[in-house]
């Protein structure tokens, strides 16, 4: 049976990273050019289903939170590789990062066990969908260096499309 809204992509490569091009090609129209993106993916990763709209928030987060718009020199890494039975997500960015105290506070938040008050912030929404759908030990890490930048590492299990399927969607019995 066809999904009328499907919640996962079949191929990171040809959809959501696609989408996350399109996305921060737009962003470097608006910002005139002050942004450079580099991608490092390995093609290995390139045909593993993955959950819509998981990397997209997190690059959200470095253009919106980390970016200081007024310099020229703004810079975002993407990587993406296989770890085994994971598929790892970096993005990495140049922006202000955070202080030692809010990057602490961020880790603890994202490591409740009450996840309703964080529901429809960025972060909070990808890692809740990442234990949800992938289960523990998978899930978001991030680094920061107050002035230096902060990198957010994605995790999440490798599957294939009907791997992914029956966890969205239960196996049907």
């Amino acid at each position: 049976m066809k999904r009328l809204f499907a919640l996962y992509r079949e191929k990171i490569g040809k959809e959501e990273l696609d989408y996350c091009k399109t996305y921060l090609s737009l962003l470097n129209i608006r910002y005139q050019g002050r942004m450079k993106v580099e991608y490092r993916i390995d093609p290995d990763i390139l045909d593993c289903a993955v959950l819509r709209h998981l990397i997209q928030p997190i690059i959200e987060n470095s253009v919106v939170h980390g970016f200081d718009w007024s310099r020229k020199e703004n810079h975002i890494l993407i990587e993406g590789r296989c770890e085994g039975e994971a598929i790892r997500v970096s993005i990495t960015d140049n922006g202000n990062g955070m202080a030692a105290e809010e990057l602490a506070q961020l880790r603890e938040s994202l490591n409740r066990s009450d996840r309703s008050a964080y529901e429809k912030i960025g972060l909070h929404n990808v890692q809740n969908r990442i234990r949800m759908i992938y289960k523990d030990p998978y899930g978001l890490e991030i680094q920061s260096r107050e002035g230096i930048g902060t990198r957010v590492d994605m995790r999440i299990q490798r599957l294939s499309g009907e791997e992914l399927q029956r966890n969205v969607y239960g196996d049907g019995s």
